[in-house]
């Protein structure tokens, strides 16, 4: 049987040796351009045009300025005040700070009447002061008072829960999960 052989190895041609020579005389070195002969004319034209868009731009901010919503005009520019800083909201609930919860107690349906159904949903709260309170769901998000706080360190456990330490506009710290965070 004849050995087959691919075409293109047939005429490919062998790459050139190389000496020691042509290694020693190292990259090409590029040519020195000469600075572009520019007219005072045509700089005196380039900068109008300059001045002619910054002028554009600064008309533009203004308009976004004038009918930004003026709350998330504020947000974005706190944000960017200190980029490092980073902010949460957690919630107060009769006046006590919540910094979990834990699973439904008791989530029931039933019907009250034809056509008309009642639900029941019982959860724990988790205050900051270490104290559960069970409390009924519906009040609990109707009345849930939210603040913000600020993020004074972030620490991950071996099992990958993220808590953390934050701080209220009185100072006062507290050690959430991230979980329970609104960000």
């Amino acid at each position: 049987m004849a050995k087959k052989t691919d075409e293109k190895d047939q005429n490919t041609p062998a790459p050139e040796a190389t000496t020691d020579d042509t290694k020693a005389a190292g990259p090409k070195t590029a040519k020195k351009s000469k600075p572009a002969d520019v007219s005072s004319e045509d700089v005196a034209l380039l900068q109008k045009q300059i001045a002619s868009l910054q002028n554009i731009v600064l008309k533009q901010q203004d308009l976004i300025d004038a009918v930004a919503d003026k709350g998330r005009l504020e947000s974005y520019h706190k944000k960017r005040a200190n980029p490092n800083e980073r902010t949460f909201k957690i919630g107060r609930f009769q006046g006590k700070v919540v910094v979990g919860w834990k699973r439904m107690i008791k989530n029931t349906v039933e019907l009250v009447e034809k056509g008309k159904w009642q639900e029941t949903l019982k959860s724990t709260l988790i205050y900051a002061d270490g104290s559960e309170e069970e409390v009924d769901y519906k009040q609990w998000q109707l009345n849930m008072e939210r603040f913000e706080v600020i993020m004074v360190s972030q620490t991950t456990d071996a099992q990958g829960e993220t808590t953390y330490l934050v701080k209220d506009k009185d100072g006062n710290e507290y050690q959430v999960n991230a979980k329970f965070v609104n960000a």
